[in-house]
């Protein structure tokens, strides 16, 4: 500091008496971050240095964070701002006089300083004014009795004047719920980001629509690029809203609560052993997914429930273990689609009825070993019939029956009985029937393109008992 005494302005009555130079060590750089989950990418980071010369000033610096901006282009303004606002404390000039102009804001010119520096323009930062009169009766009194001075504050006219903040910005201090609003008739309001509306509940003045505050993120327990967990808050649930860093410009939903209007699906404390995850049809409801586990001892289950499609795709394996039985039913139609081998093992007994046809297209060979019995019973008639060779043989005996008439053969010889037996005497060959083959109807493939497709969106095709050419089956499948 330095006290530099008697500087005259203004030649006559005004003057400067005294002047104190005061220089602060304050930051040579200033530097201000935030984030914009717009554009996550780019780095919001904006750095100035100070246009003061002072010793080592550049080696300190401020860092501020966040900024509350949103571009890089706000930071770069608020970082000169802020940085000007070191800078109005580099030189801060401390005197008195007896100038009756001054104002604060009121920019003068110093002349006749005996340092040369000082001979510039100035700003006043602060001025406090004190006067006397000498008496109760100015009449008595002359001009030496009256008194007038200042003390003030001014900076270079060459540093911008920018206030210190000494004002903070409100914080918000711990979490608060609030429901989530929309438009009306709206079950769900949100945006490309799922973010939604609230209505706070100390606000009295917004309507419970989509006017009622900003878009609100909503924290997920999982969220990747293009994968994650997404469960968007409805209209008329109640959320829980933190702000970050504490500022009210910035709410973010960290979590949901329920109340007397928005209850659990289930009964509590009755079903207290259920965990599940549980989603409501829209518009309207009446229907639901669900995703349920029962830890109750002795009646663990996890339960799965489509309200109406569920498509399931495994890329490699699917394996299922299974300690007891398995029960499937099938209201309308199952298709199934095998590209390479099926093996199926059957310790036990096998047993189906179908009360329609069985079709089977078999394009090789169809090889079945029974262990004891094959026993065949058609209500009307059998027809068996081989391209080249057909060949029946029986270990101890072969017997052809119509009626009291048959033929038998056995190690012994070949014994016919019949009311008559005629040889080479005419009569009618029968013919064996060409299988009226049914073929299978594909699944559909999940795709991105098709996956909404469903078995039974199919066509039908209607059979008559004959064999229907490959390529017309294939032309009513397309």
């Amino acid at each position: 500091m330095s006290l530099l005494t008697v500087l005259v302005i203004n030649k006559g009555e005004s003057r400067i008496d005294n002047w104190l130079i005061n220089h602060d060590l304050r930051a040579g750089r200033y530097a201000v971050k935030d984030f914009n989950f717009e554009t996550p990418s780019n780095s919001l980071l904006s750095k100035i240095d100070s246009s003061t010369k002072l010793t080592d000033s550049h080696a300190y610096e401020l860092y501020e964070y966040p900024g509350g901006y949103e571009k890089r282009d706000e930071g770069e303004k608020y970082v000169r701002m802020r940085m000007e606002e070191e800078e109005v404390e580099h030189a801060t000039i401390y005197a008195e006089g007896n100038c009756r102009h001054f104002n604060p804001g009121f920019r003068f010119e110093l002349t006749e300083h005996n340092r040369r520096d000082q001979n510039k323009a100035y700003v006043l930062t602060s001025v406090t004014h004190s006067a006397s009169i000498g008496g109760n009766f100015p009449d008595l009194t002359g001009p030496e009795d009256h008194h007038y001075r200042n003390r003030f504050t001014c900076i270079p006219a060459s540093v911008p004047f920018r206030p210190n903040r000494y004002t903070p910005k409100p914080i918000v201090r711990g979490t608060q719920t609030a429901i989530v609003v929309g438009p009306s008739g709206e079950e769900i309001h949100t945006d490309k980001y799922g973010r939604v509306k609230v209505q706070f509940h100390w606000d009295r003045r917004s309507k419970a629509n989509e006017d009622s505050s900003c878009w609100i993120r909503v924290a997920s327990s999982w969220a990747g690029k293009n994968w994650g967990m997404i469960a968007i808050p409805r209209i008329g649930q109640e959320v829980i809203v933190d702000f970050l860093e504490g500022d009210p410009d910035r709410p973010i939903s960290i979590g949901r609560v329920y109340n007397a209007e928005q209850m659990p699906p289930y009964e509590l404390p009755a079903e207290m052993t259920k965990s599940t995850m549980k989603s409501n049809a829209s518009k309207g409801g009446g229907g639901f997914n669900e995703f349920r586990f029962e830890d109750k001892k002795g009646s663990e289950q996890v339960f799965l429930h489509a309200e109406r499609d569920q498509d399931i795709r495994v890329k490699n394996d699917s394996m299922e273990w299974i300690g007891k039985d398995r029960h499937l039913i099938i209201k309308a139609d199952q298709l199934e689609k095998v590209e390479g081998d099926k093996h199926l093992t059957i310790q036990g007994d096998q047993n189906e009825k179908v009360n329609g046809v069985l079709s089977q297209d078999i394009a090789m060979d169809l090889q079945q070993k029974v262990g004891m019995k094959h026993a065949l019973d058609a209500g009307t008639e059998i027809h068996l019939k081989a391209g080249m060779n057909l060949v029946i043989e029986a270990g101890a005996n072969l017997t052809l029956k119509v009626g009291g008439n048959f033929v038998n053969l056995n190690p012994s010889g070949v014994y016919i009985q019949g009311a008559m037996v005629f040889i080479n005497s005419g009569g009618a060959r029968g013919a064996a029937l060409v299988a009226p083959l049914r073929l299978p109807r594909h699944p559909p493939k999940l795709t991105k393109r098709n996956q909404a497709i469903r078995a039974r969106l199919l066509p039908r095709i209607h059979f008559k008992n004959q064999l229907l050419p490959v390529a017309l089956h294939r032309k009513r499948l397309h």
